[in-house]
């Protein structure tokens, strides 16, 4: 929906965070946990971004 959005910082350890706190679940108001395989692929081939 307009107007929703979730902020993590590119790190795999806050994003492995998000996901086991079904932060994104929350945020995004879903009933279900979205498909984050997308972004754990782009950290994964990014991985200067994760400190």
């Amino acid at each position: 929906m307009s107007g929703r959005g979730a902020w993590v910082h590119p790190t795999s350890d806050c994003f492995e965070q998000a996901v086991r706190r079904k932060a994104f679940v929350r945020a995004l108001r879903l009933a279900s946990g979205p498909d984050v395989a997308p972004v754990a692929a782009h950290l994964d081939l990014h991985p200067h971004d994760n400190a």
